[in-house]
């Protein structure tokens, strides 16, 4: 037991998980923050903030990515959910610009969730955030409309793969974007 603590001090899956994914992103989120000040003197200070929802099982998980996405200045976090039941319930109402999927999770997994919101909300960019990212799954995520296979092990790739997703729903919205110029 940790000193005052209630919780064992041994690092569990998740803690694993999230400290993986938390040192992989320091030095993006470095050259993020560099790049993001040149953006933003560049455009005048200008910006709209991409909308993201999140879905996880693991509340630890959640906040890592939060933590994550948030050191964004163009992104916020406009939601979390559980499960892929909740992430269509929140998707509905808030209308995130991206939605980052966890593949298993309870009630609906990630997979059962995007092909729903394939059809609910297609215009949606979907990114799946997994341990078991593989060939197959990237064809099985691709085949009910989720556009980013991310392995939790490599934040840096969560980056730059919503990056480029949000990119590319600026450029077919017509908008001109700081985002498209951010990844290298």
């Amino acid at each position: 037991m940790c000193r005052g603590q209630k919780e064992s001090c041994s690092p569990g899956p998740d803690q694993g998980i999230v400290f993986l994914f938390l040192r992989n992103a320091v030095a993006h989120l470095q050259h993020l923050k560099m790049r993001m000040e040149v953006l933003s003197q560049e455009t005048g200070g200008v910006s709209v903030r991409a909308r993201i929802l999140i879905a996880d099982d693991s509340p630890l998980v959640r906040k890592s990515i939060r933590r994550l996405l948030e050191s964004n200045p163009e992104w916020e976090v406009c939601g979390e959910a559980a499960n892929g039941q909740e992430a269509i319930d929140q998707a509905m109402v808030l209308t995130p610009d991206i939605i980052v999927l966890d593949l298993v999770m309870p009630v609906m997994d990630g997979l059962r969730a995007a092909r729903r919101m394939a059809v609910i909300a297609p215009k949606i960019p979907t990114v799946m955030l997994t341990m078991y990212a593989s060939d197959q799954l990237r064809t099985e995520a691709s085949e009910v409309g989720v556009q980013g296979v991310v392995s939790k092990s490599q934040s840096s790739s969560l980056i730059d793969t919503i990056q480029t997703l949000l990119a590319k729903r600026d450029e077919m919205l017509g908008r001109k974007s700081p985002r498209s110029g951010c990844h290298e």
